[in-house]
């Protein structure tokens, strides 16, 4: 079961396992809350799918998607929602598959783990963003964790970081998200200047935008960063109603447009918007950059590893149980746009080391992040679970 509408790291994941579960053993569906562009991106891959066309407000407690105390309304809508999923929706698809085990690719997707259990199906759980332990008082902590702990018979955690945020060790597990690992590569710095430095976090402020844009001034001549991902549209394809959302939206995150207009105007920087294909841009890089201010797992960092490419990051809270700052890139602090663009400036003046750096990513992507490896981890963990009477 699936629940968000873009083409992420979630998703890449999900659909990774899928292909590779062994088809004399495992015949899978996957169920979308939600048409979307997802959808057809599955349907390419000749993954079985079918879309409830209905989504609704997801009962949610995450560190990036944490609901401030002003906006408790959100509520009023989110939790009837929840009841539609768990009591009309879920029974509905869960009695047309009868399927052995329910798999949910987050979190967010409780209210189907609550119908799965009610008709006793084992449920696992995918953990992809790390839980928001504090909050204001605890209440929708406490009250989150109990209803996941009912409906969930396993949590498979993507990170340390999150196993311990969800706070259920006894239900939990560790399993790395996977990447493909290419036989041939681009070496960085293999080829003349100017080097490339990729980015993939579009606007998102978590993702770094902000700081990538700042940290652009100071960033050495020969060196050019590319900005990858969800960007802007352009106001001339756009008509109606869409266009009106347009320009509301722009006028809202105005600081943002202003800082990419001023992006444009720079010599070092190439807007590439969104990719089809990532990982060939990732493969041309010779730097890849992830400065994410809120915490959670970083998918492009291990694709960066799986293409023997040096990362510089920011020290946020779990990064560094992906980089290994000094051994296979740069771990910088957050808050200084300066302290990224001279990591960056320091890796493109010393080609040798960042060679290094990203052999010894190489070495990390195919200790932990392997398929053969990752997938076998979720079948012992299916296997158990329908074991047991």
């Amino acid at each position: 079961m699936h629940h968000g509408v873009g083409i992420g790291g979630a998703p890449i994941s999900l659909l990774n396992l899928v292909k590779a579960l062994p088809k004399e053993q495992y015949d899978p569906i996957v169920l979308f809350q939600k048409n979307s562009a997802v959808v057809e991106f599955y349907k390419k891959e000749s993954i079985k799918t079918d879309v409830v066309g209905w989504c609704g407000s997801f009962l949610v407690h995450h560190k990036k998607e944490f609901i401030q105390w002003f906006r408790f309304y959100r509520y009023m809508s989110i939790f009837p929602h929840w009841i539609i999923n768990a009591y009309f929706l879920a029974p509905r698809y869960l009695k047309k598959y009868q399927p052995d085990i329910v798999h949910l690719n987050s979190d967010v997707l409780s209210a189907w783990g609550y119908a799965a259990k009610k008709l006793n199906i084992p449920v696992v759980c995918h953990v992809r963003d790390p839980f928001e332990m504090r909050g204001y008082f605890g209440i929708r902590t406490r009250l989150i964790r109990r209803l996941l702990n009912q409906s969930v018979d396993k949590f498979i955690c993507i990170s340390k970081d999150n196993l311990e945020r969800l706070g259920l060790p006894d239900k939990s597990v560790v399993v790395y998200n996977t990447v493909e690992l290419p036989e041939a590569y681009r070496m960085p710095f293999s080829s003349v200047k100017p080097y490339k430095v990729l980015y993939l976090g579009g606007m998102a402020k978590i993702k770094g935008y902000r700081v990538v844009c700042q940290a652009l001034p100071y960033i050495n001549p020969g060196i050019v960063v590319q900005l990858a991902g969800g960007l802007d549209k352009s106001l001339e394809q756009l008509r109606g109603l869409a266009y009106v959302k347009e320009i509301v939206k722009r006028l809202l995150r105005w600081r943002d447009y202003y800082l990419l207009a001023k992006a444009r105007e720079l010599h070092n920087v190439e807007i590439l918007g969104l990719l089809q294909e990532p990982l060939k841009f990732i493969d041309d890089a010779d730097i890849l950059i992830s400065p994410f201010t809120v915490e959670h797992f970083a998918r492009p960092i291990i694709e960066a590893f799986a293409y023997g490419k040096p990362v510089v990051a920011s020290n946020i809270v779990g990064m560094a149980e992906i980089v290994d700052s000094e051994r296979n890139g740069l771990l910088v602090d957050i808050t200084d746009p300066k302290s990224l663009a001279q990591a960056i400036n320091k890796l493109a003046a010393n080609p040798s080391l960042s060679v290094a750096y990203g052999a010894e990513g190489r070495r990390k992507a195919e200790k932990l992040f392997s398929m053969d490896r990752n997938v076998l981890a979720v079948q012992l963990e299916y296997e158990d679970l329908l074991k047991k009477p």
